[in-house]
């Protein structure tokens, strides 16, 4: 129930082989889109075609992205084995990244942020104006390896993070809501 609320959901680690039927993975109310890459990689998107369109993915052995556009935001999300070159990563990412767009970038990344903070991938999106927003382990092994990156040039949009535990992978679940920041929330904030 909590899943089927949003309007674009990104599964990562899939497991979808090139030859599986499709179909057989959908979910009412949502347009999906996979990107195949085998055991343990790969992304699984449902998404609101009302509100969201596909437009660019990218697939390599080592990580894959898929780009999604709302009319007022771009959502990217990753998937990054931990053998993928976090450089080559980034520089793909920059080709995805709008200048002067609102853009949140979500996914696996395979790297622990609190660990390995000066990662160049890390250090090149917050260089870029991101903000990281998860602060907590994201995995059984109490590794920051889920990150969720964040810009608002306008600074108009308010993203609210609720992270859970489900029962069914070692990751917990971000769930994120974008909010709308009122007038009076930023003379609050002033």
């Amino acid at each position: 129930d909590r899943l089927q609320k949003a309007d674009i959901i990104h599964l990562v680690e899939t497991s979808l082989k090139d030859d599986e039927d499709e179909d057989a993975f959908s979910l009412d109310g949502y347009d999906q889109r996979f990107i195949k890459n085998g055991n343990g990689k790969g992304i699984a998107t449902y998404y609101n075609l009302d509100k969201f369109r596909p437009v660019s993915e990218v697939k390599t052995d080592k990580f894959q992205i898929a780009k999604f556009k709302h009319k007022d935001i771009d959502i990217i999300n990753v998937y990054r084995s931990q053998s993928g070159n976090s450089l080559e990563l980034l520089e793909h990412l920059k080709k995805q990244i709008e200048g002067g767009r609102k853009t949140l970038i979500t996914g696996d990344f395979n790297i622990c942020f609190m660990e390995n903070f000066s990662n160049r991938m890390i250090q090149g999106l917050l260089g870029l104006g991101f903000d990281q927003l998860i602060h907590e382990p994201t995995h059984i092994r109490g590794r920051h390896i889920d990150h969720v990156y964040f810009l608002d040039p306008s600074n108009r949009l308010k993203p609210i993070i609720d992270r859970y535990s489900p029962y069914y992978s070692d990751h917990d679940g971000i769930c994120i809501t974008i909010q709308e920041v009122t007038d009076t929330d930023q003379a609050e904030n002033s």
